[in-house]
Formats: structure tokens, C-alpha cells, sequence
């Protein structure tokens, strides 16, 4: 399918899951002699599938399990056939047709795809789940913080890949890191806050969503981490709710130059600001060892709140491409600003998905930070819904 086409189905309505359909086919009594459903599966061909999953996750899949189905009326053969002797026979075809020549593993503990099969008395269906409806971001906040869709931009703006570290220094009630966490699960994130009833807030959050986010007791003017993390993002304190324009002064240069620290040689971040401190935070970054690369100027509040949010991009002075403006820029998404010129009203609800990408199971993601003290979260997840069929062509 045309990649153009299939990003439409982000915002489909109505629909709860979108698989691609692998193979279909005459199921030719294959509980009779289950090597025609072993043949079945290893003739499948998951390259189209496989295509797609990265361009969605952005990386190649590692691993796969099953899960096999059998539909049939009581007292039937299928019916009497046992699931387990299918789903063996199924996983034998699967070893040639996916691990054999893809190199995805079985690996039923941290799958990366759920290779879904549905038998019935006339047909075999084989899928893969790429796509389901994202949760209602309200049941997901215990207490609410950042709206959802500013916290998803913030975080596609800042192009976050898989394995990357990811910091947000003033982590308040964890709304930017949890959000980002399910869009891009394949990072490792930490927040960090001195104020212990935001985290209180944060941790019950974090609970409602089984995140594996780390949370810290500390203040961002004195991060304890050292060259450490890839990417900083944070909803910064604006001067409104939470400090002064004044104070923000003083706070700014200090924050930033723990965040300096904090950052590997070619960090980036994405930090936002009101107009009241923009300013300051323009004066700051270049004065602690920041290259600013550009700004996004929006209404924060949606259509009743008319203050202007500054969003500032930059990258550490030490970055490998520093003096390659085009190659910095381009570790950023701008599609939103590109969009803004054309219409200044543009928001982010506009922007953001319908539909998150399928995650099998518990993500095969990197280890969380120790908290001090604290218990870890689990992040399995269970998604079971309607599914609506898609089938891939090249």
C-alpha cells in the first residue's frame, strides 16, 4: 500500500484495530493433517508486513509469538482438534517463514509482533496487528497535567527514536513522559521534580498507565546524571501557575546548565516556555552551550486560551554535525511549524493520531532507571478489541 494512503488510517474513526493481512487460504481440513497448516505458515511471505511495522516503530521487528484462534461449532472435528497441536504445528511454519529468513525470533516474553491466525472450517487467515485506538487520554490521568496533544508534539518535534534516553528535568505531574512513553515506547524515560506532591500526582499516573517511567525526587538546577541522556524535553515553568517571569531568570541558566551536564555530546531538546519567559529562555540556552535551531509559536490554550507557548529546539555546542545546519535541523520533525505558516490557528489536536501503534504484549524495551528508593512500574498492557482487516499491497 502507498505509504500516503496508510497514514490516513491515523486518524480513521470508528475502527478499534487495523492488521495487515499476511495470507489467506483454503483451510483444506488441515486438523486432519496438521503438516498443510505447518506448510501454510512457512509459505508465507511477511516482507510487505514487515515494511510496514518498521515504518511505523522506525526500527526492525526482533521478535514474534502466536496467537491462533479456531472457530468452529461444537462437535465438529476443528472443534475436538486441540489448539496447543496447532499452534506447535503453526509456529514450526513460522521458524522458516519469519525467523529463517527474516531473522525475527521467537520470543514469547518480549515479542516485538503478535503473528495473529484465525482458523476456521474454510479458511486460514494470517496477520499481523499493527494499529489500535489509543486509550481516552482522561482515563489514562488519574490528575491532569499537559494536555495530551501538546505533550505528543513536544515529543514528535523532538524525533525521539528507539533506545534513546530521555529526560524531562522538571517532570511535574509526568503528563509529557507518559504520553510520550506510549507513543514511543522503545525509549528509556526519567522525570525529575522537587516538588514531592507533583510526584505524588506523577506516580499515580504512572500507576493508571503501568509505566516503566522512572520518577526522581530532585531538582533540575542540580541533576545528578552525568553525559548520560539523548534528548531533553520539559514543560517548563512558565511564570503563570507555577513561578514568576522574575524568578525564571535565575531559574533558566541554572536549569540549563544541569541539563548541559546531563546530556551526551550530541543531545538535543525541546523545551517549552510562555511568552511571558520566552526571552529569557532564548538568552539562556545560548549563554549555557546551547545552538538554538529554531523556534514553533503557538496558542497554548486551544481556541478559549489565546497566550502564546514558545517551544525552543536546540542541540549541545559539542554536536559531531555542529557548522551542518540542514543535517542538525534534520534531527528534528518540523511539520507542525511548516504547517503554522500556512495557518497560524493550527493545533496540535489537528496533528495528533486517532491511533497508536500495537504494541504484543510487554515491549521489548531497554531496562528502567533505579529509583531511589522506589518500586519500578510493570508496562505490560493488554488490548482486547474489535479489529478491523487491512490487506497490504506493495
Amino acid at each position: 500500500m502507498e505509504r500516503e494512503g496508510f497514514e490516513l488510517l491515523h486518524c480513521v474513526q470508528h475502527v478499534e484495530r487495523v492488521m495487515i493481512e499476511v495470507k489467506t487460504g483454503a483451510t483444506d481440513k488441515a486438523w486432519e493433517d496438521p503438516s498443510k497448516l505447518t506448510a501454510f505458515m512457512a509459505q508465507a511471505d511477511f516482507s510487505v508486513p514487515l515494511l510496514v511495522w518498521k515504518d511505523i516503530h522506525h526500527r526492525d521487528p526482533k521478535s514474534w509469538t502466536l496467537d491462533a484462534k479456531k472457530r468452529a461449532p461444537k462437535n465438529t472435528p476443528l472443534h475436538e482438534t486441540s489448539k496447543i497441536m496447532l499452534q506447535d504445528h503453526a509456529r514450526k511454519g513460522l521458524h522458516e517463514s519469519l525467523t529463517s529468513t527474516h531473522g525475527v525470533v521467537h520470543n514469547p516474553k518480549t515479542p516485538d509482533i503478535l503473528v495473529y491466525l484465525h482458523i476456521t472450517e474454510k479458511t486460514l487467515l494470517l496477520a499481523i496487528p499493527v494499529l489500535c485506538r489509543r486509550p481516552d487520554p482522561p482515563s489514562r490521568r488519574v490528575s491532569k497535567g499537559l494536555h495530551h496533544s501538546i505533550a505528543w508534539g513536544v515529543a514528535r518535534t523532538a524525533n525521539l527514536r528507539h533506545g534513546e534516553w530521555v529526560l524531562d528535568p522538571c517532570v511535574g505531574k509526568a503528563g509529557l513522559v507518559l504520553e510520550s512513553e506510549a507513543w514511543w515506547p522503545g525509549c528509556t524515560y526519567c522525570g525529575v521534580d522537587n516538588d514531592i506532591e507533583q510526584l505524588k500526582h506523577a506516580y499515580e499516573n504512572a500507576e493508571v498507565n503501568k509505566s516503566n517511567v522512572s520518577l526522581i525526587h530532585g531538582s533540575c538546577t542540580t541533576l545528578p546524571f552525568r553525559a548520560c541522556f539523548d534528548v531533553a524535553i520539559s514543560d517548563l515553568p512558565f511564570g503563570r501557575s507555577c513561578g514568576t517571569p522574575e524568578g525564571n531568570k535565575t531559574l533558566y541558566p541554572s536549569l540549563l546548565r544541569s541539563l548541559h551536564r546531563a546530556l551526551n555530546a550530541s543531545g538535543r531538546l525541546v523545551l517549552l516556555t510562555g511568552e511571558e519567559s520566552a526571552e529569557t529562555l532564548g538568552t539562556a540556552l545560548k549563554e549555557t552551550g546551547f545552538l538554538t535551531l529554531g523556534t514553533v509559536v503557538f496558542h497554548f490554550g486551544g481556541n478559549k486560551n489565546k497566550l502564546q507557548c514558545y517551544m525552543y529546539l536546540a542541540v549541545k555546542d559539542t554536536h559531531p554535525l555542529q557548522g551542518d545546519s540542514e543535517a542538525l535541523r534534520s534531527l528534528f520533525d518540523w511539520r507542525f511549524a511548516e504547517k503554522l505558516k500556512q495557518n497560524k490557528e493550527h493545533s496540535w489536536r489537528n496533528e495528533k493520531p486517532s491511533m497508536t501503534p500495537y504494541r504484543a504484549k510487554a515491549n521489548a524495551c531497554p531496562p528502567p532507571l533505579p529509583l531511589h528508593g522506589l518500586k519500578p512500574f510493570n508496562s505490560t498492557r493488554h488490548c482486547f478489541i474489535l479489529f478491523f482487516l487491512l490487506q497490504a499491497s506493495p
